[in-house]
This record gives C-alpha cells, sequence and structure tokens, in this order.
C-alpha cells in the first residue's frame, strides 16, 4: 500500500488531496532519523526474540511433565509443537490485518501481544498436563506478528538497499531466541522449579509489552496517511487508491483478504516452480532445525554424560553459528546496497541468491560432520559434532536471508501473501519435525536419522543453483 503513495502528487484534486498536503503531512517512515529507525528496528527484534525463545523455553520442563503428569517424552513434545504450529496458522489467518489502512501495524502487535502475555500468566498456574497444551497453543497463536509482520515493519522504514542490513538483525534474533530458550529453561527448573521458565517469560513478554507500548510508532505508510487526514481531508478509499495502480483485484473485506491471501501463495508456490523449490527449501531447514532440539539430549545426555547443566549450553553453538553467518553474510549485503543504488538498470532478483548457493553447502556439509562424529559411544571429542551444528546453523541462517530478500524483489506485489504462506508451511512441517523426530531418532539412531536429513538437503543445492541462473525466466 506503501507504493501506491508515490501516485497521490501526481493526481492533484482527484480525491480532494493536494500534493503539498500530501508532501507535509504524510511522513514516509523511509525518511525518518536513523536514530529513529534504529529503534524501531531494536524493538522488533526484541519482540521477535522474546516470541522465539518462548518456542524452546519449555525444553527444560519435559522430564518434570514426564515425572509429574506420567506422560511420554512424545506427549511432552507436543508442547513445543503445538507452540511452533500456533505461530505458523496465525500468521496466515491473521496476517491481513496489518495490511489494512485503517489498522495499520501496531494494534496487531499490541492487542496480540498482550494476549500473550495473560496467555503466559495463565501457564503460570497450570497444575494439569492437559492445561498446558491448549495455552502453549494460544502463547504461539497470539505470538505470530513477530514471525509474519516483524519483516513487514522493517520493509516499511528501510529502502530496499539497505533491507539486508535490517533482516540480518531481525533473522539473527529469530535464530538465537530457540537457542538461548533451554539453556535458560533447565538452569532455571534445577534452580527455581519447574513453573519458573513461564514466570521469566511472563516478565520479559510484560517488560517487552510496556516498552512497544511507550516508543513503537507506527510503521505502516498508508495507515500513517490514513490517519494524519481522516480529519482534514476526504480520504481516497482503498479500491479507489489501488485502482489507480493498477490493482483492481484488491478485495474490500477482510474476511475474504484472510481467504485471498491464503489461496494467492498457493496458486503462485504450485505455478512457479522456484516460488516452491524455496517454500520447500525452508520447510525443511526449519524441520531439521527444530528437530536438532529432539537429538542433542539423545548425544549430548546418552552419550557424553553431560550434566544438565552443562547439556544446555550445546544449544549455544546455533548461536555461534548465527554469528559465522551473520559475518559471512555482510559484505555480500554492502555490495549489494551499492551495487542496487548504482547500477542501471538494477540486478535481477536472482543475483541476491548467489550467496545461499555456498549457504545450502554449508547446511549439507554441517549435518554431515554432526552426523558421522556422532556415535553410541563417545570415540570423538563432543566438540566436532557441536562444530557441525554451528556451520550448518550459519548456513541456514544465509540461505533464509537470502529466500526472504528473493521474495520481496521478485514478487514485490505478492510478498505478503508469498511471506504468509511461506510461514505457515514452514510452521507446520516443524511442527510435525518435533514429533517425528523421536521416533527417527530412536528407530534409526542419531547418526542415520541425521544422514537421511542430510541427504535431502544435498539435492537442494542443485535447486539453489538452478534458481540463481533459471529463476528469472520462470517468472516471466
Amino acid at each position: 500500500m506503501d507504493r501506491l503513495l508515490r501516485y497521490l502528487p501526481n493526481m492533484p484534486g482527484r480525491f480532494g488531496a493536494t500534493p503539498a498536503m500530501t508532501e507535509k503531512t504524510v511522513t514516509d517512515p523511509r525518511e525518518w532519523s536513523q536514530s529513529k529507525r534504529l529503534l524501531v528496528t531494536t524493538i522488533i527484534c526484541i519482540y521477535t526474540f522474546v516470541v522465539y525463545l518462548g518456542s524452546t523455553l519449555c525444553l527444560g520442563m519435559y522430564t518434570s511433565f514426564i515425572i509429574r503428569y506420567h506422560v511420554t517424552l512424545m506427549s511432552a513434545s507436543l508442547t513445543m509443537a503445538l507452540y511452533v504450529a500456533g505461530y505458523g496458522l496465525g500468521a496466515i489467518l491473521l496476517s491481513p490485518l496489518s495490511e489494512v489502512s485503517s489498522i495499520g501495524r501496531n494494534p496487531p502487535y499490541l492487542i496480540t501481544f498482550s494476549l500473550f502475555v495473560a496467555t503466559t500468566l495463565g501457564l503460570c498456574y497450570a497444575d494439569t498436563f492437559a492445561l498446558l497444551l491448549a495455552p502453549r497453543f494460544l502463547q504461539g497463536f497470539f505470538g505470530f506478528p513477530a514471525l509474519a509482520t516483524g519483516g513487514g515493519s522493517l520493509a516499511d522504514i528501510y529502502h530496499m538497499p539497505e533491507l539486508p542490513f535490517a533482516f540480518t538483525a531481525w533473522v539473527g534474533a529469530a535464530t538465537c531466541g530457540p537457542a538461548f530458550g533451554p539453556a535458560i529453561s533447565i538452569y532455571g527448573v534445577t534452580a527455581y522449579g519447574y513453573k519458573w521458565p513461564m514466570w521469566f517469560l511472563f516478565w520479559l513478554s510484560l517488560g517487552c509489552l510496556a516498552l512497544m507500548l511507550i516508543a513503537l510508532p507506527e510503521t505502516y505508510s498508508s495507515t500513517i496517511f490514513y490517519k494524519a487526514n481522516k480529519t482534514t481531508i476526504p480520504v481516497p478509499s482503498e479500491e479507489n487508491l489501488l485502482e489507480t495502480a493498477g490493482h483492481h483485484h484488491r478485495p474490500r473485506n477482510i474476511l475474504i483478504a484472510s481467504v485471498m491471501i491464503v489461496w494467492k501463495p498457493l496458486r503462485i508456490m504450485f505455478t512457479n516452480p522456484a516460488i516452491f523449490f524455496a517454500n520447500f527449501y525452508t520447510c525443511l531447514i526449519y524441520a531439521i532445525y527444530y528437530s536438532f532440539f529432539e537429538s542433542f539430549p539423545h548425544v549430548y545426555l546418552n552419550v557424553y554424560g553431560f550434566t544438565f547443566q552443562h547439556f544446555s549450553l550445546t544449544f549455544l553453538a546455533i548461536c555461534i553459528g548465527t554469528v559465522i553467518g551473520i559475518l559471512l553474510y555482510l559484505p555480500w549485503a554492502a555490495w549489494w546496497r551499492r551495487v542496487s543504488r548504482t547500477s542501471v538498470p538494477p540486478p535481477k532478483a536472482e543475483t541476491c541468491l548467489v550467496p545461499a548457493i555456498p549457504g545450502s553447502i554449508l547446511i549439507s556439509l554441517g549435518l554431515f560432520i554432526f552426523a558421522f562424529t556422532t556415535t553410541t559411544v563417545p570415540t570423538h571429542h563432543w566438540s566436532l559434532s557441536l562444530t557441525g551444528v554451528a556451520i550448518q546453523t550459519a548456513g541456514v541462517f544465509i540461505v533464509l536471508q537470502c529466500l526472504a530478500n528473493y521474495l520481496l524483489l521478485a514478487h514485490p506485489h505478492d510478498a505478503a501473501s508469498l511471506l504468509a504462506g511461506n510461514d505457515l508451511m514452514r510452521a507446520a512441517l516443524a511442527a510435525g519435525a518435533i514429533v517425528f523426530s523421536q521416533p527417527l531418532y530412536e528407530d534409526l539412531g542419531v547418526r542415520n536419522g541425521v544422514v537421511v536429513l542430510a541427504g535431502a538437503t544435498v539435492g537442494c543445492v542443485g535447486g539453489m543453483g538452478g534458481m540463481w541462473g533459471w529463476g528469472h525466466r520462470v517468472r516471466r
């Protein structure tokens, strides 16, 4: 919608608005000061970190669930799987609300996160396993804007050449959040009892909510325009604006918009091989990422005999891998910003996939290192397998960055639909991976199970090269 504002200065008086009113009354968030945009980015990243932290914060509570409620390990893992499924479903159902001019970004952020905080408080007092499952799903459901809208807020305030830098911080927060969850929860459960992780999440999310209420401005330019002009000049309807811009297909009803945003990514995915592969690869990456949280206990508790406190620190290898991925990606982002500003015509969208090719190789390499340094007896030092985890995570970070930028560049008019559909698909498969990874590792063993997953990623290296070389032909 923000792109449509560019049409208004060239249409004096058509809707009762003059060019002077448009320029002076409406503030483009991309022209905000650097400090204000940095503040918004920081708040979005903190919010994203808190929501993603909540997904794995229950991992340290598994043993307590099994002993206290007499459930199986697979049942205990549902507390994580339902959370992940919840934020995927919330993204596809409610993300259209943030693109309605009269609503914008902030109301979905603040309302859903308030419900997230309230649900977390309820979990602190849950005393049966059944009472844990539904609230955990609702927690994830109410945390969906961090997944679905956070990137949109960053796109609101940064020009395209600068966006990869902002996405680096946002994706980094999303990647590191789940890695800190086990470390925090295991130490908390050991020291203060099994309910402490939920109390920790409650106070952390409450502080984040207070920060958002105080300091987070509206970033959606269409909403800023709407609020600035609704009491001073006749406001053009979205239907007229979209007609002017050539987008006749924009629905008037939010319910219809929600249906379209579910249907549109499916239609594009099954008619565009590049988008199909991007969604498939993202889903596979997410499934493997969350399956790691189920394989670590088999390796570091059963094989290496780590204490719970030492075991919790193994997940920080994911954070180390994220930092490595950032350091590898930033030089490319700097080059991309320079080329995007100076090249005429600008580079093809597929150019941003170049780092994803070595990134996809790192994913497969890291998985194979983890698999072949993991045995039923500690014949290799534990640091070797964690090195594989760090390498794999660095590749994951780079590939996810590249695919997110590709979707924004290759299909700018459908980016919101594509990202929401991608969110649902990867969250659904990740939730399933959390559950099916337990029998996978128990029946095949961790080594063979990870080899199966690594083998699936090998073919994706060629697919990524194909997207880079021929993706522009498919888009025509």
